[in-house]
């Protein structure tokens, strides 16, 4: 039976991999695999596993593709030029080190290909290895296509890494009943939606703020001309229709800002 003990607990694993690979864009120098592993420890993971996870804070997305790799690029681009999404790409030392690294990986043929589907169906972890190699090099044009801005594109492509990459863990051992590349497709699109879907979400969460804290603010001038001193956190509530506890709340951030 293949080892499945990361997907035990997916949501802590996950977690870790966002906090360490925030941890890892902010270095000068990569990590080793012990002091990476170090994150790891209260987790169980084989040793064909913790290289895995290594091999993913080792490689991203490649600028400039081997020969052929362009088709594999062309699978996920939408119509765009080329040209309109380098626009996008960051300029950190992150994301150009993955850049270069990428270069190493020699595209698989569709024959290949299929060969470490079969294998990822039987359960062999060395597919899952190979298979994440090549998924990234299609991960770069698929966040693209969703990058509103260069902020945006290293954050989907991580997103998207990890999604393929719990994906194939997922497929290890399942059998051949699946469709392997619309499915592994389907992870990192999901997984880049998911993210983008929580930025908005808290985006809007700041403009709403950001529009009460002036209405109270407002209110706060015009009842003070009024009542010839500052109105009570009640008084602004009744003016403002907002809750009594908001409108403290509020006023503690103001408060703050001063």
């Amino acid at each position: 039976m293949p080892d499945r003990t990361i997907k035990t607990d997916q949501a802590a694993f996950m977690e870790m991999l966002h906090s360490v690979s925030e941890i890892v864009k902010n270095l000068e120098q990569p990590l080793s695999k012990t002091e990476l592993m170090e994150y790891f420890k209260n987790m169980e993971l084989s040793a064909e596993q913790q290289d895995l996870i290594y091999q993913y804070f080792q490689k991203d997305v490649s600028d400039t593709l081997q020969p052929g790799g362009q088709e594999l690029v062309s699978l996920a681009e939408t119509g765009k030029k080329a040209a309109e999404n380098k626009k996008k790409r960051p300029e950190s030392a992150f994301f150009q080190m993955y850049l270069k690294d990428l270069q190493s990986i020699m595209p698989c043929t569709v024959q290949e290909e299929e060969r470490l589907y079969a294998k990822l169906a039987a359960g062999d972890e060395t597919a899952v290895r190979k298979l994440s190699e090549q998924w990234m090099l299609r991960t770069l044009p698929l966040a693209e296509q969703y990058a509103a801005h260069a902020g945006h594109l290293e954050d989907l492509i991580q997103e998207g890494n990890m999604g393929i990459f719990l994906c194939l863990q997922d497929m290890l051992g399942y059998g051949r009943t699946m469709n392997f590349q619309k499915e592994l497709e389907n992870a990192a699109v999901t997984a880049m939606k998911a993210y983008l879907d929580e930025e908005m979400a808290v985006k809007t969460m700041d403009d709403s703020l950001l529009a009460r804290t002036a209405l109270v603010y407002e209110a706060q001038k015009y009842l003070a001309a009024e009542l010839c001193r500052m109105p009570s956190a009640q008084e602004l509530s009744q003016y403002t229709k907002l809750k009594e506890t908001e409108i403290e709340d509020i006023l503690s951030i103001m408060k703050e800002k001063k």
